[in-house]
């Protein structure tokens, strides 16, 4: 029926409608420490020619930025996942990723590091990130009653955002909801949270 984190693009929205944004994550680059330290990057960086002879890692299907989606002028390499991207840059296939911040950090502590033990330490995220991405729920237009269950999602989030309750549970729950929003909940899990 749905399903929970998801970037909004255009070619999504032609089978799914997106609820209001429910958090926001860094996306950038992540390198290996110690190289490319001379390599400057901006916030809302638009042009990437200074990458232009780098190898850089993307996922097949990922929407980055729209400035580096389009940048046809880099060598980019396709990866089927996140973890194998990051593997590829720890083995040095390539020089760089795009990668949203929070789902690294997690792919290496909760997958990658049980493996290799010294793959955080070997990594890092360049500062600034590009962006910062909205997260959304994402219902099917194939559900019946999809945008029922849109603005129930959106009038429960609204609600907790106005109380203050939703900064007190990403204040006390911190790194396990950065955790937990880079695994993808299917609608049931995101109303069940809901009516808790």
């Amino acid at each position: 029926d749905g399903y929970f984190p998801e970037y909004r693009n255009e070619e999504l929205e032609k089978d799914f409608i997106f609820s209001s944004i429910g958090f926001k994550g860094p996306v950038g680059f992540m390198k290996r420490k110690g190289s490319f330290s001379n390599i400057k990057l901006e916030k809302n960086q638009q042009n990437f020619k200074n990458l232009k002879s780098l190898k850089i890692g993307v996922v097949r299907g990922y929407t980055n930025t729209t400035s580096f989606d389009n940048a046809d002028y880099l060598k980019k390499y396709i990866a089927g996942s996140d973890f194998e991207n990051i593997k590829k840059l720890y083995y040095g296939r390539v020089d760089m990723i795009f990668i949203d911040r929070f789902v690294g950090q997690y792919i290496l502590k909760n997958e990658l590091q049980k493996v290799y033990p010294d793959i955080s330490s070997k990594l890092e995220f360049i500062n600034p990130a590009i962006k910062e991405r909205g997260f959304y729920l994402c219902i099917s237009k194939k559900v019946f009653n999809n945008k029922k269950l849109t603005n129930d999602f959106q009038r429960g989030l609204k609600k907790i955002k106005d109380s203050g309750e939703f900064s007190k549970i990403i204040d006390s729950y911190s790194t396990s909801l950065k955790n937990l929003l880079n695994k993808p909940l299917w609608l049931a899990d995101v109303l069940h949270l809901q009516h808790d």
